[in-house]
């Protein structure tokens, strides 16, 4: 019997998961929260503020709801066959984080039309950073990790 590939199974695990806290977290919100209220967590740097975005990342706006899906469902099956394909677990477990951050925006963007959003960060009432949820948080961090690598593949001068 052939072992099992860490850098094959791995990454579907944490997709798994963050899609489960991520429409965990969103539900509580949606059920716990008064839309459009903040509740301080942490004085103006921390708070939950429950909104809905139908745009994407950083509230960008790019049209109508159907192109984020259709992009959501292409962005999916390609990080489903990089994952597939990948021999490196840090890279297989970056494509996992994506994976699963884009997974749980578009089940909310199948089931109410847009994204469900509640983790309000800033120094200010009006030095805020657009409020985001744990999905957005695995994404950025998957992209924050891969130009680390890339950034320190460039500086020992191999190819990436």
């Amino acid at each position: 019997m052939k072992p099992v590939n860490k850098a094959k199974i791995l990454p579907f695990l944490v997709a798994l998961a963050i899609v489960g806290l991520d429409q965990l977290t969103k539900f509580l919100v949606t059920k716990n929260l008064v839309y459009g209220h903040s509740y301080r967590l942490i004085g103006e740097v921390l708070k939950l503020t429950y909104v809905k975005n139908p745009d994407t990342l950083f509230s960008i706006s790019l049209g109508p709801n159907f192109p984020y899906i259709t992009l959501g469902f292409v962005l999916i099956a390609v990080l489903v066959v990089l994952i597939l394909h990948e021999k490196q677990l840090t890279h297989s477990l970056i494509y996992g984080l994506l994976l699963g951050g884009a997974a749980g925006n578009i089940i909310d963007r199948l089931r109410i039309g847009e994204v469900v959003d509640f983790i309000d960060v800033g120094i200010s009432p009006t030095l805020r950073w657009p409020v985001f949820n744990l999905a957005d948080s695995a994404i950025t961090i998957g992209l924050i990790i891969y130009f680390i690598i890339i950034l320190k593949g460039v500086k020992k001068g191999e190819n990436t």
